[in-house]
């Protein structure tokens, strides 16, 4: 997996390392990263499936002519000694260093059990909206704070993703819950999603479903972590940061 810097081909996690480790930054008159995860998605495909990429663009800054910054998301340089700025190719590095460093407001996720079975790479990949957030925008006016916010994501395969769409969930949960065999409980269960007939599905009630959300997966963490109250899992990742 390479990416190209001049005509010379670099190993995409030298790229990134690089970032991670400081040598290689921004200039500070760059503009700011503003990629959607859709456009970092369909990246990280065309990379995984060897398509061209485009060329990036950087240059040795050995007496530090310019102020320079991080990447969006990487460890602060904190005057640092860099080796390189970039200047093209700042959106595509920042959305696969997010990407791949788990870092950044979204997550991306492979599903590997699609691929082992032979399915094409863009089958194994997708972070959806479980009320989709055009419908919450354009039926109930949610601002986008809400709308993407983690409690709403989930993780799903390609070809339900396009099931659902734009769809309320009272929709397509009932088009989902009525194919035959399909195990839609358990499904609802391993998503930790609300089931039974008084689920905020069918009422496309999106505040009482962020709130069972909420409570089922602060359980869940709970359960792991050991933790009693959210400002003890405050506390924990401040001292290991």
């Amino acid at each position: 997996m390479s990416l190209f810097e001049d005509t010379n081909p670099r190993a995409l996690k030298e790229l990134l390392g690089e970032i991670h480790s400081g040598m290689t930054v921004l200039p500070d008159f760059q503009r700011d990263f503003v990629w959607d995860p859709g456009a970092t998605q369909e990246l990280v495909v065309s990379i995984a499936n060897n398509y061209p990429a485009g060329s990036l663009l950087r240059v040795r800054d050995k007496h530090s002519y310019f102020a320079c910054r991080e990447f969006e998301g990487a460890p602060q340089i904190d005057g640092k000694k860099h080796t390189f700025l970039v200047l093209d190719g700042q959106q595509r590095l920042t959305s696969l260093y997010q990407a791949f460093y788990g870092v950044g407001e979204h997550r991306y996720y492979l599903n590997l059990k699609s691929l082992i079975e032979g399915k094409d790479f863009d089958e194994g990949i997708d972070d959806h909206h479980v009320f989709p957030s055009d419908f919450l925008e354009k039926k109930k006016g949610v601002p986008a704070r809400m709308r993407d916010c983690v409690l709403n994501r989930t993780l799903i395969d390609r070809t339900t993703n396009q099931l659902i769409s734009n769809r309320p969930p009272s929709d397509y949960m009932k088009e989902i819950q009525g194919t035959k065999g399909f195990p839609f409980q358990e499904v609802l269960d391993s998503h930790r999603l609300p089931p039974g007939g008084d689920s905020p599905f069918w009422a496309d009630d999106f505040e009482a479903f962020l709130k069972w959300r909420e409570t089922a997966l602060w359980e869940d963490i709970k359960t792991v972590t050991g933790v009693k109250v959210a400002s003890d899992l405050v506390a924990e990742g401040a001292d290991s940061a």
